[in-house]
This record gives structure tokens, sequence and C-alpha cells, in this order.
């Protein structure tokens, strides 16, 4: 027979249970302290990705920029990125369990990301943008089981503003093409710690990139990138651009037709003619 003991202000328990089991606050505590493991991922990444937007956009909000036009965009989107919070306690989640994660979000995030290290305006845009975009793709099996839940619109809300912004500041009068940089290396770095990969079982999709002009890649990382053309042509010093999600080749081909074609794998898919 087991052994059993007394817990003030939780009955009578066993050591082999927990006391979440015998919680008299019952099932709404258990429900709130202990979170199903779907639940507890859509509040932790919303939160981070939270925090990762508030780090990029915030200093853009602080400064006044070149025309009132983005200053207001960029205000709104503050707004509504602060206003995501009561969607996240939809969830029904204690939030003090997991203060812990974003911090380590945050100081990641910092530590990536060097203050001295000069960075435009639109790349931080893209940045979030393409932040927002991840945690939809992430998030909507979750939303489509609990459609009682708000937080998808206001997510794609928050990415219909990014995309607005960035809209403005590519208009042919202010648009200077960027060049890829050690940003991007940093950002790749903040993917890989908010979407950690497990083996045969890639959590976050995968990207294609133009390599010198001539090579087509599929892969989630520039550093993947580089390790895939110093393997296969031994190239150590290469350019590359990342295509942007959505994007239609000129011979129609879209992006993410170009990305299925390497069947979940990173590789080299084509050459440009």
């Amino acid at each position: 027979m087991k052994q059993k003991y007394k817990c003030p202000g939780y009955g009578t328990m066993y050591p082999s249970q927990t006391m979440a089991d015998h919680c008299l606050k019952s099932s709404l505590c258990r429900h709130y302290n202990m979170p199903a493991s779907d639940r507890k991922h859509a509040y932790i990444l919303q939160a981070q990705i939270t925090v990762c937007l508030e780090f990029f956009l915030t200093p853009m909000h602080e400064t006044d920029l070149e025309s009132d036009e983005i200053n207001a965009k960029i205000s709104n989107i503050i707004h509504k990125i602060n206003a995501v919070f009561p969607y996240l306690n939809e969830l029904h989640v204690n939030p003090s369990l997991y203060v812990s994660e974003l911090t380590k979000t945050l100081l990641f995030a910092k530590k990536i990301f060097p203050e001295q290290i000069k960075v435009e305006c639109l790349k931080l845009l893209r940045f979030s943008e393409a932040l927002v975009a991840e945690l939809i793709r992430d998030l909507t099996p979750f939303w489509q089981k609990n459609p009682g839940l708000k937080a998808s619109k206001h997510w794609n809300d928050i990415r219909g503003l990014l995309i607005e912004a960035i809209y403005i500041f590519q208009l042919p009068e202010n648009y200077e093409k960027e060049e890829e940089s050690e940003m991007d290396d940093c950002f790749d770095m903040l993917l890989e710690f908010l979407w950690p990969r497990e083996a045969d079982q890639p959590k976050r999709r995968q990207n294609l990139f133009l390599v010198n002009d001539r090579v087509w890649v599929v892969a989630y990382t520039r550093k993947d990138v580089r390790e895939i053309m110093k393997r296969e042509f031994g190239l150590v010093d290469v350019r590359m651009c990342g295509i942007p999600r959505g994007e239609v080749m000129e011979n129609g081909m879209s992006e993410s037709e170009m990305v299925d074609m390497a069947h979940g794998k990173c590789m080299v898919i084509g050459r440009t003619e």
C-alpha cells in the first residue's frame, strides 16, 4: 500500500502524484497554471514576437522620421502591438510562469543586434513583417482549432500595417536598394532562436536565395547557403539575395513553388538562364 501524507490546503496526496492533480481550486487552477502544450506554445510565441517587434520598432517610434505619413504609420503599428495583450489573455495562461522566457528573448535580441551597428528603417520593418508572417504560419492551425480566439485577425492587421509601411519606404523617390549585411545573419540567428529546428521536423519555412546572381538555393539561413556553396562549388566569398515571400519570377514561377522544389531539403535547385 502506498504511503500517503497530508499537504496543508491540498488534502491527502500520494508521492507519485502532483499537487496540481489534487488542487482544491480544481481544473480551473490547473487550466491557468498548467496549460496544454499548444496553448503554452501559442502564448509564449506571441509574447516573444511582441517583445521582438517592440525591440525593432520602438527606436523608430521615438525618432522623428522623414514624413508625417510614416510617423503616423509607425505610431499605429506600435499601438496595435501594445494592444495584443488582451488577445493573449484569451488563452487563460498565467503570464508570470513565462516572464523568464520573455526576458531571455529580449537579452538574446540585444546580444545579437549590437547597438553600434547601423540598421536602416526599411530593414527593421522587413524583419518585423517576416516575424509576424512566420508567427501567423505557425499558429494558423491552432487558431483554426479554436475559432473563438480573436488573435488571428489582430496579427493579420499588424502584418498589413507593416506591409503598408514597407511600401511607403520603397516608393521610387526615396528608395535605395539595400545590400545584404551582417544584420541579415543576425536576423537568421533570431529566427533559429524563436523556431529551433528539430531533427526531421523543421518548425519554420525555408527561404529562397539567389547567390552570385546565378544560383538558386533553398535553405533556412544565410549560414546554410554559405555551407552549401562551399560544399558544392568550393566558394567561400559569396553574394546572396533573399527572395521575398510571394515574389513571382520572370518565368511565372512563384517563390513558394521554387521552395517546394527542394522537398524540405537545403539544396541548390537551379541556375539562372
